[in-house]
């Protein structure tokens, strides 16, 4: 198994560990946040829709291009679309792995 050199044990980045090992109670525990995380991130993107998406909801719906673009300039932007893009980031470099 290939351990990783951006994290250390205690989650700080940047640290190799290699020389470090992990008893089966901490692996279970570490293994149990991951997953958790994991499933947050996957329900916060579960929840939103690429403009690709949008774009193609829009075309079966007979919405022309240009209407579509019109209604996305005039809705406010969303605040919490940082944090998700930052999540599926996260989610496709761990999907990745």
């Amino acid at each position: 198994m290939k351990r990783s050199a951006e994290l250390d044990p205690t989650g700080r980045a940047g640290t190799a560990y290699t020389a470090n090992r992990f008893d089966g109670e901490r692996v279970r525990h570490i293994l149990e946040r991951a997953a958790a995380e994991q499933h947050r991130l996957n329900q916060a993107l579960a929840e939103t829709y690429s403009l690709a998406e949008l774009q193609e909801m829009a075309a079966e719906a007979g919405i022309a291009p240009e209407a579509l673009r019109a209604a996305i300039e005039q809705v406010p932007p969303d605040p919490d679309a940082a944090a998700r893009r930052t999540a599926a980031g996260a989610a496709g470099r761990a999907g990745a792995r």
